[in-house]
């Protein structure tokens, strides 16, 4: 049930006419500015980070693939950046919330605008004669919401929040999409060296299986030392064909992510051991909150609720309206010294029973506010988290890749030992070939190391945000 009241419908003649159209304008913009209360941010009293890093840092910057010095790596992330269809998503439904702010903010306009013109003549017959009648007018109407309880601000609030909230899912997209072309690109070399040093070993382990048959033959090696070199040689190949399998399927994902075809395509090579291993500046925890974009969502969402609370509590209050027509008349075809007239209407309207409905909105719009704040919370801690275990991987990958050097060397010093003994005669061919697989699997751990090292760091500056945002980084 909702009622409606009509006040000062008032004439002004001319002198006041101008008066009285700067008074309705000044009163509209006035009543419209309404403020809203500030959201309560969620903290965490951190002052420093649980795993600190002892070595020299460099600052974290939005850029950060190129702390790794690969021209390689820059070019394959200015071509995801520009063609990945999901980012080319992102950057749609960011227009889409751009347009949609247009929309709100074209209603804090006049509600409706009209104006229309009339004019007509003519002759008429009367007792006294023929009569000639002429008369023309203009009419200017005018309609707006007075925004007394801020519903109208608090819309726009609310979808400059939303478009914020998508500018912030479109730099989490961009994060998300360079830390996999990273990882994607990682993976692929460490596959590509390992296909290396598998068909190596392969070339390796026939050319001992011929040597272990004409010795057979001669009668100098059994038919088992034959076997068991044949079945090595068949385990390196079947271990070729899976690393040969997933750097395809890797090669596949990494165009994928590109936004390009991967038929005919390879992506660049280069050696995991010349890429440079960086170690972003952590900075301070409350950092955090300016530069991870989940969290800068987060914080968009916990506006928009807010926004959408006081639009639940304006629709309690009665809505003000003001009207404005303009009239000149004239008793000529071309308005020739019209008659001016300016009307002022207010309309009050008010919903009287509705069952409770602006009341439960309220309620419901009150709820989803304290859950986003609660959101925020936990986004918060997780983020934290995410930069600790980061931190803590970077060492713990540090210190295995600083063992497995030595250890390395000394399955090294153990094969060539070996393969010494052999050639004297003092081992045997067993001996010799387990030492040399030992130490085939010890260079491929290293490679596993190298990949896992520059993984960790990618990890860490994902968790850091991206690092700082630099001029340009946020999407106009």
């Amino acid at each position: 049930m909702r009622c409606s009241l009509s006040a000062f419908g008032v004439v002004f003649k001319q002198r006041r006419m101008a008066w009285s159209w700067w008074l309705l304008i000044t009163i509209s913009w006035l009543t419209g500015c309404a403020q809203h209360s500030q959201i309560d941010r969620p903290t965490v009293d951190l002052e420093q980070w649980e795993t600190p890093l002892s070595e020299p840092t460099t600052p974290a910057l939005s850029d950060w693939w190129r702390s790794f010095g690969s021209d390689a790596l820059n070019q394959m992330m200015q071509q995801a950046l520009a063609h990945n269809p999901d980012l080319s998503s992102a950057w749609l439904n960011l227009a889409r919330a751009e347009i949609q702010l247009q929309g709100v903010q074209a209603d804090r306009l006049p509600v409706t605008l009209s104006a229309g013109a009339e004019a007509q003549g003519g002759t008429s017959s009367a007792t006294s004669g023929l009569q000639h009648q002429e008369s023309s007018q203009l009419r200017l109407n005018i309609s707006y919401e007075v925004d007394l309880w801020g519903r109208v601000a608090a819309q726009q609030a609310a979808g400059e929040a939303q478009l914020d909230a998508s500018r912030y899912d479109l730099q989490a997209a961009q994060l998300s999409l360079t830390s996999r072309v990273a990882e994607t690109w990682f993976q692929w070399l460490t596959l590509q060296a390992q296909q290396a040093e598998a068909q190596d070993q392969l070339a390796r382990l026939t050319q001992q299986e011929q040597l272990i048959s004409a010795r057979q033959r001669l009668g100098v090696a059994t038919e088992a030392e034959l076997a068991s070199q044949r079945a090595s040689r068949l385990q390196q190949q079947n271990q070729l064909t899976q690393i040969q399998q997933q750097s395809q399927q890797t090669r596949r994902a990494l165009a994928l992510l590109l936004g390009q075809s991967y038929q005919g395509w390879q992506p660049p090579q280069a050696d995991l051991f010349d890429l440079a291993l960086p170690l972003p500046d952590p900075s301070w925890p409350t950092a955090l909150l300016t530069q991870r974009p989940d969290l800068a969502r987060a914080e968009a969402q916990l506006r928009h609720a807010e926004a959408n609370v006081v639009q639940a509590r304006a629709a309690l209050f009665p809505s003000v309206n003001l009207q404005a027509s303009a009239l000149l008349a004239s008793e000529t075809l071309f308005l020739h010294d019209p008659i001016r007239s300016l009307n002022l209407t207010s309309t009050l309207a008010q919903t009287l029973f509705d069952r409770g409905a602006r009341q439960r909105q309220i309620a419901l719009s009150d709820v989803q506010r304290q859950i986003l704040v609660e959101t925020y919370r936990a986004n918060l801690l997780n983020a934290l988290m995410e930069v600790d275990n980061a931190l803590e991987q970077v060492q713990v990958q540090q210190q295995l890749a600083e063992q497995q050097l030595a250890l390395l060397a000394a399955q090294e010093a153990i094969f060539a030992q070996t393969a010494q003994r052999h050639r004297l005669g003092s081992a045997s061919l067993s001996q010799r070939l387990e030492a040399q697989s030992q130490l085939a699997r010890t260079r491929e751990q290293q490679l596993q190391l190298q990949q896992a090292q520059l993984n960790a760091r990618v990890q860490l500056y994902k968790a850091l945000g991206g690092g700082i945002k630099q001029q340009n980084d946020t999407p106009e």
